[in-house]
């Protein structure tokens, strides 16, 4: 025997069960986990991003369950989206015969897309000869649901190996249990500061909250904040509406800091968050809300240089990471955002100038889209300045964008297909270095 079929011998087997997960927020990371978890000590399973599953994950995978969001109007999550472009518009051809697969598939029944991303795997993968152990599971996030109930609707069709030893459902164990979400506690409206008086725009306002106890919850750059209203505004601790907002500053700034822009309704009534957020609520009143994890716009573990585009409120999760970057003493950074006045618009104008003496932002543009004399939104810059990205891109900068999803992001995304080749595009998604905090 030569050393080669000793070696191909005693390699490890691959695991013939997958759990693969499409999360923008990490709800359906969280439930891909608790669902392998119920095949603990039942067969050898791996859980990846969806992003990561290829053609040889699916070669020696035999059951999958995939676990998947629906982004927006029926889109994939940002670490779905090179899956997507390869199993379900055509660009691989692959027998997956021999592959069994279940499908949850999350999403929100105010979009009218409900569950579509869940529902197009399903189909996708049924036509390239995969075989689906039943119609996909739906779990609607506005209506709640419980998420035992439903990994238990998709066990029970499962057909799992069972020994004497070997209990109908594993214990989870202990690196699979997740933490309980945290529950909402109050926290104090500190200040409120107008941001863009005079501007054609509904008005945004910088808050700051401050914990009502004294003690400082925990959050890195790019987690948002849910806040609890009620729909009666005499009675906020109620809570039966939540919005969520991105976190503009850093745990060591001693207070949660939000930018929220006022919307006023056709009848000129305003909205239930930011009405009660940027006009109805005293300054000291109590604000139920809990910090929320999103590990999608995190910054990657590899510290690269940044290049952070958004427009409006989505300044916030963008200030948040130019704070970390201070913090940690990173140079070399490129902001790129718009809004619609110079002369009203200028968010934080007095921080960006500073990061920009300190050399934290070594580059700042600005577009504003009813500049007399140039107007331009940010997706323009991005084309404007297509060279210099692709040089920065190349010397392995990441990409992060906060702010508007259906305006802004869509616009970026496209400017950004544009400018660099699909395969190098395709590697900023499956790599982590485009991430997006959209909304």
């Amino acid at each position: 025997m030569n050393n080669s079929q000793s070696h191909s011998d005693n390699a490890a087997p691959k695991p013939s069960f997958l759990v693969a997960y499409a999360s923008q927020s990490g709800t359906a990371a969280a439930l891909a986990q608790r669902s392998a978890a119920l095949l603990h000590g039942q067969l050898d399973y791996q859980i990846l991003p969806l992003n990561k599953v290829d053609n040889e994950v699916l070669s020696y995978t035999r059951q999958a369950l995939f676990v998947l969001s629906t982004y927006g109007e029926g889109e994939p999550p940002d670490n779905g989206m090179v899956f997507a472009g390869r199993y379900l518009k055509g660009q691989v051809t692959i027998d997956l015969s021999h592959l069994q697969f279940s499908v949850l598939a999350l999403g929100d029944k105010i979009y009218q897309q409900f569950c579509a991303f869940g529902h197009s795997v399903h189909q996708g993968l049924s036509r390239l000869g995969a075989i689906p152990l039943g119609e996909p599971l739906e779990a609607c996030a506005s209506a709640g649901y419980d998420s035992e109930g439903l990994l238990q609707q998709w066990r029970q069709g499962l057909k799992l190996p069972q020994t004497e030893t070997q209990s109908p459902v594993q214990a989870k164990p202990p690196e699979l249990i997740l933490a309980k979400s945290p529950d909402f506690s109050e926290w104090r409206l500190v200040s409120r500061r107008h941001l863009n008086p005079g501007s054609p725009g509904a008005p945004v306002f910088l808050l700051s909250l401050g914990s009502v106890d004294g003690s400082i919850a925990n959050w890195q750059a790019g987690d948002l904040i849910e806040v609890a209203f009620d729909v009666y505004p005499d009675n906020l601790l109620n809570t039966q509406v939540k919005r969520k907002y991105s976190i503009a500053s850093l745990p060591q700034d001693g207070v949660v800091e939000l930018i929220v822009r006022r919307h006023i309704n056709a009848d000129g009534s305003l909205g239930i968050g930011s009405g009660w957020l940027t006009a109805k609520a005293p300054l000291d009143s109590n604000i139920s809300l809990r910090i929320c994890q999103n590990p999608q716009f995190h910054a990657v573990e590899a510290q690269s240089p940044m290049i952070l585009i958004g427009s409006g409120t989505g300044l916030a999760g963008l200030r948040a990471h130019i704070k970390q970057l201070e913090q940690q003493g990173a140079t070399a950074n490129w902001l790129l955002f718009g809004e619609r006045s110079p002369e009203h618009d200028g968010f934080c104008a007095d921080e960006i100038t500073a990061w920009q003496h300190a050399d934290v932002l070594s580059r700042v543009d600005l577009a504003f889209s009813r500049d007399p004399h140039n107007p331009a939104y940010v997706q323009d810059l991005v084309l404007k300045y297509a060279d210099e990205l692709r040089l920065w891109l190349q010397n392995g900068a990441a990409v992060y964008v906060c702010g508007n999803h259906l305006g802004m992001a869509q616009g970026v995304d496209h400017a950004l297909q544009q400018i660099i080749p699909a395969q190098n595009y395709q590697q900023l998604l499956s790599l982590g270095l485009y991430r997006r905090d959209v909304y």
